[in-house]
């Protein structure tokens, strides 16, 4: 059944320190011999299928700013690997009938091929983006998080769900502002639904941010005159 609720695939909390990873050296030599690099995120392995989406992404951002070509993305992809996880994407890459080739083409799409099918080793639930869809549905702003770092931390599980294997569709832009709404206190979400009638396709998150935080600093007034 889709959207069956289990664990997710990827929590609220983060699963590593996102701000400090540990790092390692991308460095490519062009066909005119010229060397460039970049220091980017290592996959230690400890932050699981988050971690792993972070430093591809990182992998891919680096590579466009380097120029590295798309037809060496899967080879250069596991130098941000670290050992035993090297080895697992070494081996997913070899062809079965051809073990000095790889199964999947050198080139942007079959690089992608690869990182979904990386993705699954990770979370093999067909139906992990609906588990995802329902679990975002059931989050609340935690009291100790402020309005913007909930909202950018929301967007990063919006981002990192797409990514994700699933029988539904993706959320639209307006469906994930409108579950990022209903993220927030039933009063605030009440008192935005009175100001604002709703989600329009043109809102934004920091609009959403903005009043929300308006709301949260009154909730801090109001507490700190009662004290």
């Amino acid at each position: 059944m889709a959207g069956l609720y289990r664990d997710p695939p990827i929590n609220y909390i983060p699963s590593f320190k996102r701000n400090k990873p540990k790092l390692t050296k991308l460095s490519i030599t062009h066909a005119n011999g010229r060397q460039d690099s970049m220091k980017i995120p290592l996959f230690t392995n400890r932050g699981g299928l988050e971690e792993f989406l972070f430093v591809e992404e990182a992998f891919r951002n680096a590579a466009k700013l380097l120029g590295l070509p798309t037809t060496d993305y899967i080879t250069y992809f596991s130098r941000c690997l670290n050992t035993d996880t090297q080895s697992k994407w070494n081996e997913m890459l070899q062809d079965p009938l051809d073990p000095d080739e790889f199964q999947y083409e050198e080139s942007a799409e079959g690089y992608e091929a690869a990182i979904i099918d990386f993705i699954k080793d990770y979370c093999n639930a067909k139906d992990a983006k609906d588990i995802m869809h329902t679990y975002l549905r059931t989050l609340k702003k935690p009291s100790t998080v402020s309005c913007k770092d909930h909202a950018d931390r929301m967007q990063i599980l919006f981002k990192y769900t797409k990514r994700l294997q699933g029988h539904g569709t993706d959320l639209s832009p307006t469906e994930a502002k409108t579950i990022l709404l209903h993220t927030f206190p039933s009063k605030w979400i009440n008192s935005y639904g009175l100001i604002h009638q709703g989600i329009q396709e043109d809102t934004t998150v920091r609009f959403i941010v903005d009043h929300m935080s308006c709301l949260e600093r009154q909730k801090k007034r109001k507490a700190a005159n009662a004290d």
